[in-house]
């Protein structure tokens, strides 16, 4: 099993819970989930109509960047977790009939509200070729609510939870005025099982689409290449050729290079 999926393993269940994670309840999300869609043909399947929207966008719209943007700040890590997931899955020069393809999304993670100041001025009015997939939470664990300053603060009494689903809304209206495309995973609450059942959704979303790009999604030559090249530059044993083809392919012509 490669890294990226070993979330729900021991592999990522053993650290989980050293830190407190009920795992359990992670696990128990991931099940229902799994049971929840199975039994689905996938015209009716949500994890495959993700895959389906995602893949058709890039190949059909030349919308080639995949941006997943939560909500909520405790979801940072499943967003990077993602990154890693959906690109080094899919992203491979030959399909499984050894035909040369060169495909593959670019995944960006960007957190709400934080990110709105830093990227959706480019996703609103710079080049459209990003999807983007909004998380959005139903229910924050805590209520943390705005103080009034003076009569006409509009912000007071409002709360932080309510102020974040506001701008998720208002970011989302912008992208439809401006004809970019995106769309919403919404979890009812932030929770062990919730969590659980979001990854291994993810998971699934990717799987299916390697079936529609006609690639392995669960090998990672690309980077195994890396791999290679590093034991040789280290003196590992047995890779020798490496560190030729190294110094072949990386030579450098001193007039270009600059000294300081």
């Amino acid at each position: 099993m490669e890294g990226r999926y070993s979330v729900l393993s021991p592999v990522g269940l053993l650290p989980a819970a050293c830190t407190g994670i009920d795992i359990k309840a992670l696990l128990k999300g991931a099940a229902t989930v799994d049971k929840a869609l199975k039994p689905l043909p996938v015209s009716q399947n949500p994890a495959f109509l993700a895959a389906l929207v995602n893949y058709l966008y890039d190949i059909k719209k030349n919308k080639n960047i995949l941006v997943l943007m939560p909500y909520a700040h405790q979801l940072k890590g499943v967003a990077e977790w993602f990154r890693q997931l959906y690109p080094e899955s899919l992203g491979k020069r030959f399909d499984t009939s050894r035909n040369e393809v060169n495909v593959g999304p670019t995944v960006l993670d960007v957190l709400g509200t934080t990110d709105q100041h830093s990227q959706i001025q480019l996703y609103n009015e710079g080049p459209n070729n990003k999807l983007v997939i909004f998380i959005e939470v139903g229910k924050f664990a805590g209520k943390i609510s705005i103080p009034k300053q003076k009569e006409d603060d509009f912000l007071g009494g409002h709360s932080l939870a309510e102020l974040m689903n506001v701008e998720k809304r208002a970011t989302e209206y912008a992208l439809v005025k401006n004809q970019r495309p995106n769309y919403t995973i919404k979890l009812d609450a932030i929770t062990p099982e919730t969590v659980g059942g979001l990854l291994y959704f993810l998971e699934l979303v990717t799987a299916y689409a390697g079936k529609l790009y006609k690639v392995n999604p669960y090998n990672q030559p690309g980077v195994e290449a890396g791999k290679r090249a590093t034991f040789g530059l280290l003196g590992r044993p047995g890779f020798e050729r490496e560190i030729a083809d190294i110094n072949k392919t990386l030579t450098k012509d001193s007039k270009w290079m600059i000294s300081v």
